[in-house]
């Protein structure tokens, strides 16, 4: 059985990769229950990186890491006047009402 660390911790937002999703926004989804994570909700986020002129996406670097700071760069526009989230629930519950794409 494998673990996919941190995200299946208690207290820590899951990000899962969506090639499909714009960069500039998250979703929040429901999966199967699971042993292997500690919320049924994860975000789904884009895994590639802002553009380099010139560069086809393709070409650049991408993957999970880029889903999980596109996913953190959103949280974080949306938490500067949030100062009460406080858990990963909250920030779950904040990201499925409020997560508009960044300009």
């Amino acid at each position: 059985e494998e673990f996919w660390y941190p995200g299946c911790m208690e207290g820590v937002l899951g990000v899962v990769l969506n090639w499909d999703h714009p960069r500039e926004s998250v979703s929040v989804i429901e999966t199967a229950e699971s042993p292997k994570a500690s919320s049924v909700r994860v975000v789904s986020a884009s895994g590639y990186p802002r553009p380099i002129p010139g560069v086809p996406n393709s070409r650049n670097l991408n993957g999970i890491s880029f889903a999980v700071a596109n996913t953190t760069g959103v949280l974080a526009a949306l938490l500067v006047d949030q100062p009460d989230i406080q858990t990963a629930d909250a920030a779950l519950d904040l990201l499925s009402e409020k997560a508009p794409p960044l300009d």
